[in-house]
């Protein structure tokens, strides 16, 4: 019975990061594959484990708020690393709002497209972060999270207010990192084609400027795919860093 209630509780952390985390809470994997992927992290984590957890029977107060702490731990954990996993949805809605391809949402309102350079960013870093091990490593989080923080010990860590800040500012400059390059290249584009329509006035500037603009895009995004690898790189390094850096200061 012991060990049943140590894994419920194991169950809580294991379902919250599960629902909140990257990939993990894709709307493409269905409610049962989720709870079963939980459930089967819970009981691979449980032999390593070793914990004096309350009866749900005779101390029903205590158990509750053990399961609320570790429901916290692992919805603080999926929170960090979806934080920075959007920078790169960040980068790419930026870009597409100055290369016209978040025009659509202007013209119709309720046209919710999410931008194309926003989900191609997107696809490459879920590509990028699976090829890398991306999954073994939310694995790995889940499994040395009981090394620092053991089960109902999560507290509110010194500092927690300056550390979210930090979080926000670190997910921002991931962002510009991965958009300043197109974000310079569009800027010169726009400039180029002002100076055109001061020496062409009958050049229709809007119509041929947006194929234009787009074409740039496209280009400098294919040569600087390097680049931008070696920017996923660090967002994949960061996003392990936050959690591992939280962990650690919850934990002592």
């Amino acid at each position: 019975m012991a060990e049943w209630t140590l894994w419920l509780l194991i169950l809580c952390r294991t379902a919250a990061f599960v629902g909140t985390a990257p990939l993990f809470s894709m709307r493409g994997w269905p409610m049962m594959a989720k709870v079963g992927f939980a459930a089967m992290l819970a009981l691979a984590v449980l032999p390593s484990v070793r914990a004096t957890v309350p009866s749900p029977w005779t101390d029903p107060g205590s158990f509750v708020l053990d399961a609320l702490r570790e429901s916290v731990t692992g919805f603080a954990l999926g929170f960090i690393a979806t934080l920075l996993f959007s920078a790169v949805s960040i980068a790419g809605g930026v870009t597409d709002l100055q290369s016209g391809f978040g025009m659509g949402g202007w013209f119709e309102p309720g046209f919710n497209s999410g931008g194309v350079l926003s989900g191609v960013l997107q696809t490459l870093f879920m590509l990028y972060f699976l090829g890398v091990g991306g999954l073994d490593g939310w694995v790995l989080v889940i499994l040395h999270s009981y090394q620092w923080v053991g089960v109902g010990a999560v507290g509110w860590p010194h500092g927690a207010a300056d550390g979210l800040g930090q979080l926000l500012d670190l997910a921002t400059t991931l962002a510009v990192e991965l958009c300043a390059p197109l974000m310079v290249a569009l800027l010169l584009t726009d400039l180029t084609l002002a100076f055109i329509s001061r020496s062409a006035p009958q050049l229709n500037v809007f119509v041929a400027g947006l194929p234009a603009k787009l074409l740039v895009m496209w280009l400098l995004l294919a040569m600087a795919m390097p680049a931008t690898t070696y920017a996923f790189g660090q967002v994949f390094q960061q996003i392990f860093q936050a959690t591992d850096a939280w962990l650690h200061a919850v934990g002592g």
